[in-house]
């Protein structure tokens, strides 16, 4: 059965014996083998690992915040034909395609629509007329994708009716209290880690975990790929600007202090 993801990040065992990952070599890698690990080049919580034979396992190692807790979970993707890997563990295993999935936060659901994965959108957490997202305020509107609310308020009764495969879930305290009830339903929740990055590139390229879940993974790094250019680009205007205005920078926060000043002179 399902280990509850909050008792212990240590994984389950997928076989009798385990062991490290094979180490790499010129030779070709047997059917299972772990030929490649994809380590983010700016995010820090997650990798993606690809075994010949197809299969491939999403990692994420999310450290503890201020008002969060850890969250270590390793997730097989085991598509149609695919070989099981060898020589390793993972808590979870999903077989055949991903076509179903509901996210909890926005930022999610955005993510599935900048690979042009939407379709596997079937729950959110954004209602139709709030959303800014075109391709999801669409689905929303044509009852393809289903408000499952948001937050504390989220329906664990009406997200397991849409039975997904995967829950994307935030690790807020009201995030994982429906996870937990959403796990006691047999219902696998990912935790998406993108929060705990330290900087803003880091937490951009979690889309390229949701890349990997869609079978968008060259998507998913084209899109931020392009993106660090642009930015480059802009970062390069600014240090070549002669004069530079003073800017008042400041964040805004639902608990005390609400305002916070982040200009430093």
């Amino acid at each position: 059965g399902n280990s509850s993801l909050l008792e212990s990040s240590e994984p389950i065992a997928a076989s009798q014996e385990t062991a490290s990952a094979p180490e790499s070599s010129a030779a070709e890698p047997s059917e299972g083998g772990l030929p490649e690990i994809y380590d983010p080049a700016y995010a820090k919580g997650f990798a993606i690992e690809y075994y010949s034979g197809g299969a491939k396992i999403i990692a994420t190692d999310i450290p503890a915040t201020a008002s969060t807790q850890a969250f270590s979970q390793r997730l097989l993707l085991l598509p149609e034909g695919a070989e099981e890997p060898r020589d390793t563990q993972w808590d979870h295993v999903i077989e055949g395609d991903i076509t179903s999935v509901v996210t909890l936060a926005s930022a999610h659901a955005g993510h599935f629509a900048n690979v042009d994965a939407i379709d596997l959108v079937k729950g959110c957490s954004i209602e139709a007329e709030k959303c800014y997202v075109p391709a999801l305020k669409t689905a929303l509107e044509a009852g393809d994708t289903v408000y499952v609310g948001s937050s504390s308020k989220a329906d664990p009764e009406l997200i397991a009716s849409l039975a997904p495969q995967i829950v994307f879930v935030g690790g807020m305290a009201s995030d994982v209290e429906v996870a937990q009830k959403l796990e006691e339903s047999g219902i696998f929740c990912l935790y998406f880690g993108d929060f705990a990055e330290e900087d803003f590139l880091g937490r951009a390229q979690w889309i390229e975990l949701i890349g990997a879940v869609a079978g968008k993974d060259e998507e998913a790094r084209s899109f931020v790929t392009e993106n660090v250019a642009e930015i480059d680009g802009i970062t390069e205007k600014i240090q070549a600007a002669g004069e530079k205005p003073k800017v008042l920078w400041f964040t805004h926060s639902s608990s005390e202090p609400h305002w916070n000043l982040r200009t430093s002179q």
